[in-house]
C-alpha cells in the first residue's frame, strides 16, 4: 500500500514509518515543521489525497507534550481528516490508551473515555477532532507503552520506561523505584503497531471506530529492571543496587478486542527486550 504517514518526524511517527516500510509499504511523509527533507507540508498532503493516490492515511501527530504542557501539535489533524473523507481513504490516528486512565478495572475498546490528567483530556480532544473530521473514514488506535529506541539521550522517549531506568542505572550505579516490583507494564513496539495499521487498512469499514493494542508485551517492574542489570553488567559496569518501593498503583488493562481477532499479536519480547536496550545503551550511554 501506499501510505501518507503524518507527523512522521516525530518520536512515535519516525520509528513507525519504518517499520511501516520494512512490511513492504510505500510512504509519503508529511511534517508540520519547515523544511524538514523528504518530507511534504500538510497542504501538500491534502492535495495527494485529492488525487486518489493514497491507499490509507497513519496519523502520528500528537495534540502535545504531556512533559512540555506548553507545547501544541496535532493542529492539521482535522484537516487531514476532512481531505482523507472527502477522497474517501480511510485513515487511523495513533492515540493512546491514557484516554481510559479512570477505569480501575478492566475495560473494552469501546467504552467511554476516562480521562484524567491534562495529558488524556488533550487526546481525547484530539480523537474527537479527528473522528469528527474523517467522518465514516476515521479510525483510532489506542496504544499502550510505546517500545522503540529514543533518538538520543536527549529525547523525551528516553524519560519513559524502560529507557529511563537504563540511563539511571548507568549513570548512578544504583536506582530507587518507589513502585513495587510486582507492578505490571504492557507494551507495544513499532512493529505491533505497523501490523495493527495494516490489519485496520484492510479492514476498511468493517474495522470498529476505535481499536486498543492488546495484548501487548506485558512486564512486571522486577523483570524490566533485571533486563537493565543485565545490560549495564554486559557493558562492563559493576552490578548496580536496586531498591523497590511497596506503592501497588494497578493499571487497567483493556480486554482483547479486534485486532487479536484478526489474528494480531505484539512481537516483542524478553529477548528483543534486552537487544533493544543494549544496542540503545551502545549507541546513546557508551559515548
Amino acid at each position: 500500500m501506499r501510505i501518507l504517514v503524518f507527523g512522521a518526524r516525530g518520536e512515535v511517527g519516525s520509528t513507525l514509518s519504518l517499520a511501516l516500510e520494512q512490511s513492504g509499504h510505500s510512504l509519503v511523509r508529511v511534517s508540520s515543521q519547515v523544511g524538514i527533507p523528504n518530507t511534504i507540508a500538510t497542504g501538500s498532503a491534502c492535495q495527494l489525497l485529492e488525487s486518489n493516490s493514497i491507499d490509507f492515511v497513519v496519523n502520528c501527530s500528537g495534540p502535545g507534550d504531556r512533559r512540555d504542557p506548553d507545547r501544541k501539535g496535532g493542529e492539521g489533524t482535522s484537516q487531514v481528516a476532512a481531505a482523507m473523507a472527502s477522497a474517501g481513504i480511510f485513515g487511523v490516528l495513533v492515540s493512546t490508551t491514557r484516554v481510559m486512565e479512570g477505569y480501575d478495572t478492566s475495560y473494552g475498546e469501546s467504552d467511554p473515555v476516562k480521562p484524567v490528567s491534562r495529558y488524556a483530556l488533550a487526546n481525547v480532544a484530539h480523537e474527537e477532532a479527528w473522528l469528527a473530521a474523517g467522518g465514516d473514514f476515521a479510525r483510532v488506535l489506542r496504544l499502550t507503552n510505546y517500545f522503540a529506541q529514543p533518538t538520543s539521550r536527549a529525547s523525551p522517549q528516553s524519560q519513559l520506561l524502560p529507557w529511563s531506568l537504563l540511563t539511571e542505572l548507568w549513570e548512578k550505579g544504583s536506582l530507587e523505584v518507589r513502585s513495587a516490583p510486582s507492578v505490571v507494564k504492557e507494551f507495544v513496539s513499532a512493529e505491533g503497531v505497523a501490523a495493527a495499521a495494516t490489519v485496520l487498512a484492510l479492514a476498511g469499514a468493517s474495522a470498529p471506530v476505535v481499536c486498543t493494542s492488546t495484548p501487548g508485551f506485558t512486564g512486571s517492574l522486577k523483570t524490566l529492571v533485571q533486563a537493565c542489570r543485565t545490560v549495564v553488567r554486559s557493558l562492563g559496569k559493576p552490578e548496580p543496587q536496586v531498591n523497590f518501593g511497596d506503592e501497588a498503583s494497578v493499571v487497567a488493562l483493556c480486554q482483547i478486542g479486534f485486532l487479536a481477532g484478526q489474528g494480531w499479536a505484539e512481537p516483542l519480547n524478553q529477548q528483543r527486550l534486552r537487544e533493544e536496550l543494549t544496542l540503545w545503551a551502545q549507541n546513546n550511554l557508551l559515548r
